[in-house]
């Protein structure tokens, strides 16, 4: 075990990781104007029904992702065992090796609990989605819904599946490679879905599109790690039996679980309430919103999820000084990128749609001001909560499981019980998650890091701008 990890942030994971996380949003703000022209509003509110549920799926996932990556840039690190909560710190040994011991058994662990998570999710959506799909279309049921929804839930389960080996690649320092799969695998699916809409399969060349971008970004991880990594992970002896490391996993899997489930009903859960209680064309427009506002909020987050393998195994290096300049980078980086795309969102999209001739467009001004702001607050706190997820430990759980739960009751109440429509919906989940969570999580991380949020700012200011600088050069 003499070879070292990739620690340090290389110039191309950067590049990779903008160029790979814009194509993957990029599809869905590139086929909206196709798909808001070319389908009706409640086959559009349809979709975004799929999408949602997708989203949940992708929710539950987000307790075991997040502990993969971290704990595979823990090994790359030198880290000698997994706990179930905290580190053991390396100061000692800061140019330690990888631990391919420890990384083989975390590698076919995650293996066999995502392969049995497919498989039991592919089965849910059969018996529990064609149902429901039936029952929210049924005043103009179409039998080619329900085969979309099949091949969009094989989309799905592939996408679990396969959600395992991208995680485990950004831990061990392969960020670029990863990320220029999802850059291709994402382009064949927005090709492939723009020729199918316009060549009037609607639904079905979308859920079709989706099932390839997944097949190939599965195909072009598996490769990459089959030339670079799966020799020293498979001749290493394994460390830990899988059923500790499951056991290590879980420990913190179960409350990320709880906290995606709380985001979810916070954000996408919204959409099922429109499209179950108020109407799908509704839906539709706080579908396309949601999914616009995510897109800048996640593409402003890319930076960070860049450096989360560095920060970590400065953990592991009890490097206190790193960890805070690449994390004011990140912050000022989510800040700068949300402060001008929000705004551009604001102005321009509705007039955009407009002019194409698209039959939805998001939401009117006042509900869709609030709800840029709700979602500056809800990912600001997002980043400082990773942070804290960072160290291996999970504080935030109750916070953004009861809020979430609370945004969904509210929103339940309004759509049936008043007349508040959509503009409540909106309002009620930014004034929940301001009584807690917005503000808890940025000020535990400023304690922790001794620094102000002003801090932050400069610090983060003054790295971007000597990498700013650096590249020029």
């Amino acid at each position: 075990m003499n070879k070292t990890g990739n620690k340090e942030l290389r110039k191309w994971d950067i590049i990779w990781s903008y160029m790979g996380q814009i194509v993957n949003y990029g599809v869905h703000i590139l086929l909206t104007p196709v798909i808001s022209v070319k389908l009706s509003s409640y086959e559009l509110g349809l979709w975004y029904t799929f999408t949602s549920i997708f989203t949940l799926i992708n929710f539950f996932d987000t307790g075991f992702s997040p502990l993969l990556m971290r704990n595979a840039a823990y090994c790359m690190g030198g880290a000698r065992e997994l706990l179930k909560e905290g580190i053991i710190t390396n100061e000692r040994e800061k140019e330690a090796g990888c631990n391919y011991g420890l990384l083989k058994s975390l590698y076919k662990t995650a293996r066999k609990l995502y392969g049995t998570m497919a498989a039991v999710f592919f089965a849910l959506l059969i018996l529990v989605g064609i149902p429901y799909i039936k029952y929210i279309t049924q005043s103009y049921f179409r039998t080619e819904y329900i085969a979309a929804w099949v091949i969009y839930s094989f989309g799905i389960a592939l996408n679990v599946f396969m959600i395992f080996l991208p995680a485990f690649l950004k831990g061990v320092g392969s960020i670029a490679e990863v990320q220029r799969s999802y850059a291709i695998g994402r382009g064949l699916q927005l090709i492939f879905s723009i020729a199918g809409v316009f060549a009037g399969y609607g639904i079905m060349a979308l859920a079709c599109g989706f099932v390839l971008g997944n097949a190939l970004i599965c195909i072009m991880t598996y490769v990459h790690y089959y030339r670079h990594w799966r020799r020293d992970v498979m001749e290493a002896s394994g460390e830990m039996t899988q059923k500790k490391v499951l056991g290590v996993l879980w420990f913190n899997a179960r409350k990320l679980g709880l906290v995606a489930v709380g985001r979810y009903m916070s954000t996408q859960g919204n959409i099922l309430i429109c499209s179950t209680f108020l109407s799908l064309e509704v839906s539709a427009c706080y579908g396309l919103t949601v999914q616009a506002l995510q897109a800048i909020s996640s593409i402003a987050m890319i930076y960070l999820q860049a450096v989360v393998p560095s920060i970590s195994s400065a953990k592991v290096e009890k490097n206190r000084e790193k960890e805070k300049t690449l994390f004011s980078a990140a912050v000022a980086v989510f800040w700068c990128t949300f402060g001008l795309a929000a705004p551009a969102l604001l102005f321009l999209a509705n007039p955009l749609l407009a002019w194409i001739g698209a039959n939805t467009r998001l939401l009117e001004l006042p509900a869709l001001a609030l709800a840029a702001a709700g979602f500056f607050l809800q990912y600001n706190q997002i980043c400082f909560s990773l942070y804290i997820g960072m160290g291996n430990e999970v504080p935030y759980m109750k916070g953004e499981f009861f809020s979430g739960a609370a945004v969904m009751l509210c929103s339940f109440l309004l759509a049936t019980c008043t007349q508040a429509g959509i503009l409540g919906i909106v309002a009620v989940q930014g004034l929940v998650q301001a009584c807690y969570n917005d503000w808890k999580w940025p000020l535990s991380v400023c304690r922790r890091l001794q620094l102000s949020l002003g801090d932050i700012g400069r610090i983060g200011m003054r790295s971007v701008g000597e990498k700013l600088r650096g590249a020029l050069r």
